[in-house]
Protein backbone atom coordinates (compact mmCIF):
# COMPACT_ATOMS: atom_id res chain seq x y z
CA UNK A 1 0.00 0.00 0.00
CA UNK A 2 1.45 3.44 -0.89
CA UNK A 3 2.35 5.89 1.83
CA UNK A 4 -0.11 8.77 2.07
CA UNK A 5 0.21 12.22 3.61
CA UNK A 6 -2.20 15.15 3.72
CA UNK A 7 -1.46 18.84 4.06
CA UNK A 8 -2.01 22.27 2.59
CA UNK A 9 1.44 23.73 2.54
CA UNK A 10 3.09 26.78 0.94
CA UNK A 11 6.08 24.52 0.25
CA UNK A 12 3.93 22.18 -1.83
CA UNK A 13 2.29 25.09 -3.61
CA UNK A 14 5.67 26.50 -4.64
CA UNK A 15 7.04 23.09 -5.69
CA UNK A 16 4.06 22.52 -7.99
CA UNK A 17 3.79 26.17 -9.09
CA UNK A 18 0.32 26.52 -7.51
CA UNK A 19 -0.75 30.04 -6.60
CA UNK A 20 -1.51 31.01 -2.99
CA UNK A 21 -5.11 31.70 -4.01
CA UNK A 22 -5.63 28.14 -5.31
CA UNK A 23 -8.96 26.93 -3.90
CA UNK A 24 -7.86 23.46 -2.77
CA UNK A 25 -8.34 22.44 0.84
CA UNK A 26 -6.03 19.46 1.31
CA UNK A 27 -3.49 17.60 -0.74
CA UNK A 28 -2.60 13.93 -0.62
CA UNK A 29 0.96 12.86 -1.40
CA UNK A 30 1.72 9.35 -2.54
CA UNK A 31 5.33 8.40 -1.94
CA UNK A 32 5.41 7.04 -5.50
CA UNK A 33 4.95 10.62 -6.75
CA UNK A 34 7.98 11.97 -4.85
CA UNK A 35 11.49 11.71 -6.32
CA UNK A 36 14.49 12.24 -4.05
CA UNK A 37 17.94 12.71 -5.57
CA UNK A 38 21.33 13.43 -4.06
CA UNK A 39 22.79 16.84 -4.91
CA UNK A 40 25.46 15.24 -7.15
CA UNK A 41 23.03 12.99 -9.07
CA UNK A 42 21.59 13.83 -12.47
CA UNK A 43 17.93 14.81 -12.37
CA UNK A 44 15.88 15.82 -15.40
CA UNK A 45 13.82 18.42 -13.50
CA UNK A 46 16.54 19.82 -11.21
CA UNK A 47 15.48 23.43 -11.82
CA UNK A 48 11.99 22.59 -10.51
CA UNK A 49 13.15 20.57 -7.50
CA UNK A 50 13.05 21.91 -3.97
CA UNK A 51 15.72 21.52 -1.34
CA UNK A 52 14.94 19.11 1.48
CA UNK A 53 16.73 17.65 4.49
CA UNK A 54 16.51 13.94 5.27
CA UNK A 55 15.15 13.36 8.78
CA UNK A 56 14.83 9.57 8.82
CA UNK A 57 15.81 6.57 6.70
CA UNK A 58 14.15 3.13 7.06
CA UNK A 59 14.75 -0.17 5.29
CA UNK A 60 11.51 -1.42 3.71
CA UNK A 61 12.36 -4.74 2.04
CA UNK A 62 13.31 -3.88 -1.54
CA UNK A 63 13.39 -0.09 -0.97
CA UNK A 64 14.51 2.56 1.48
CA UNK A 65 11.85 4.89 2.88
CA UNK A 66 12.97 8.47 3.45
CA UNK A 67 11.32 11.13 5.59
CA UNK A 68 12.36 14.49 4.13
CA UNK A 69 11.53 17.99 5.38
CA UNK A 70 10.86 20.64 2.74
CA UNK A 71 10.35 23.93 4.58
CA UNK A 72 7.47 23.18 6.99
CA UNK A 73 6.28 19.99 5.29
CA UNK A 74 7.55 16.46 5.87
CA UNK A 75 7.23 14.08 2.91
CA UNK A 76 7.72 10.33 2.65
CA UNK A 77 9.52 8.98 -0.40
CA UNK A 78 10.90 5.65 -1.54
CA UNK A 79 14.31 5.03 -3.04
CA UNK A 80 15.63 1.84 -4.67
CA UNK A 81 18.35 -0.08 -2.87
CA UNK A 82 20.47 0.00 -6.05
CA UNK A 83 20.68 3.81 -5.86
CA UNK A 84 23.40 5.59 -3.88
CA UNK A 85 22.74 5.61 -0.16
CA UNK A 86 21.25 8.74 1.45
CA UNK A 87 21.96 9.62 5.09
CA UNK A 88 20.03 11.40 7.84
CA UNK A 89 20.89 15.12 7.79
CA UNK A 90 21.79 15.11 4.09
CA UNK A 91 20.43 17.89 1.88
CA UNK A 92 18.67 16.46 -1.18
CA UNK A 93 16.60 17.56 -4.17
CA UNK A 94 12.87 16.83 -3.89
CA UNK A 95 10.64 16.68 -6.95
CA UNK A 96 6.87 16.09 -6.72
CA UNK A 97 5.46 14.58 -9.90
CA UNK A 98 1.83 14.96 -8.88
CA UNK A 99 -0.52 15.24 -5.91
CA UNK A 100 -4.20 14.70 -5.24
CA UNK A 101 -6.06 17.79 -4.02
CA UNK A 102 -9.59 18.34 -2.74
CA UNK A 103 -11.84 21.22 -3.64
CA UNK A 104 -15.08 20.97 -1.74
CA UNK A 105 -16.22 17.36 -2.06
CA UNK A 106 -14.25 16.64 -5.26
CA UNK A 107 -10.72 15.32 -5.69
CA UNK A 108 -8.34 16.16 -8.54
CA UNK A 109 -4.93 14.94 -9.63
CA UNK A 110 -2.53 17.85 -10.17
CA UNK A 111 0.57 17.23 -12.24
CA UNK A 112 3.71 19.29 -11.74
CA UNK A 113 3.76 21.97 -14.43
CA UNK A 114 7.41 21.17 -15.15
CA UNK A 115 6.29 17.88 -16.69
CA UNK A 116 4.33 19.62 -19.42
CA UNK A 117 6.44 19.88 -22.51
CA UNK A 118 5.91 22.92 -24.65
CA UNK A 119 6.61 22.40 -28.31
CA UNK A 120 6.68 24.68 -31.27
CA UNK A 121 5.76 23.48 -34.76
CA UNK A 122 7.18 25.48 -37.64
Amino acid sequence: MPSRQMAKSPAVQSVLCISDSAPFHFSLFLSEFVKITKKNEVQKYRSSASKGVVEHVSFRGDKMELRVRVNDTVLLAKRDLEENRIFVGETVDVFLYRIFVTVGDKAYLLENQSLQENSVVI
